[in-house]
């Protein structure tokens, strides 16, 4: 089963236990891992559950709250943003966009054409976008909205790995800025940002924070 990491400098060690157990590697925030769920080890003295994570062909231990379980299909979404971290995605993105019946016209250089094209084109690696590809935020919002898939923050909804994060900035009547959800903890919104200056980033967002809009709820 696929698990995204959801914690900086996590001990994958050589027995279940923090105790005992040999740090062999450290996983990082952002990597999607395999592991063993029907393998997996309760440490009644530590009162932590570790599970047998696939590393470099071997398996080591891992502390399960570091890892969030998620589908195969959001799997493949987030292992394509991991793919392009510290990469200059654009240009590639928008050919993809340009490859769909959505693709009219080349999108302009800009914060909202790249980080929303590139957030789609990532999603739809696991997934048939259909209409829902859009050009820029504020048409993935609208989009978004008529097919009853929107949510603003601060409702029910609990964004899950492989949706869309997008943000407003403030004095904008819609949505400005879309990033790819890696995981959620608390107040914390890890993402993938295909538009970080041009390069494709993780990011730590805060849900309270004014400029965090709402989520998109994508069709995997």
């Amino acid at each position: 089963m696929s698990y995204y990491v959801v914690k900086k400098a996590v001990a994958a060690r050589d027995f279940p236990s923090s105790a005992t157990g040999k740090q062999v590697v450290k996983l990082t925030a952002g990597q999607v891992v395999q592991a063993d769920n029907c393998g997996k080890f309760s440490n009644t003295a530590l009162g932590k559950v570790y599970l047998p994570v696939l590393v470099d062909g071997v398996y080591r231990w891992v502390h399960d709250a570091y890892l969030t379980a998620i589908s195969g299909k959001r799997a493949v979404a987030l292992l394509h943003g991991e793919s392009w971290l510290g990469k200059k995605p654009g240009s590639k993105a928008i050919a993809w966009y340009n490859s769909t019946d959505s693709g009219k016209a080349d999108p302009k250089p800009t914060g909202e054409a790249y980080c929303t094209v590139g957030a789609l084109w990532g999603v739809a690696q696991g997934t048939d976008l259909g209409s829902l590809i859009s050009r820029t935020a504020a048409k993935l919002e609208k989009k978004a909205r008529n097919k009853g898939i929107w949510h603003a923050k601060g409702g029910s909804y609990e964004p899950k790995p492989g949706d869309l994060v997008l943000f407003k900035t403030t004095g904008k009547s819609s949505a400005t800025h879309t990033e790819l959800l890696a995981s959620k903890s608390g107040d914390t919104l890890n993402t993938i940002n295909y538009n970080a200056s041009g390069v494709c980033k993780r990011q730590s967002r805060k849900v309270s924070d004014a400029y965090t809009y709402g989520y998109v709820e994508m069709p995997y």
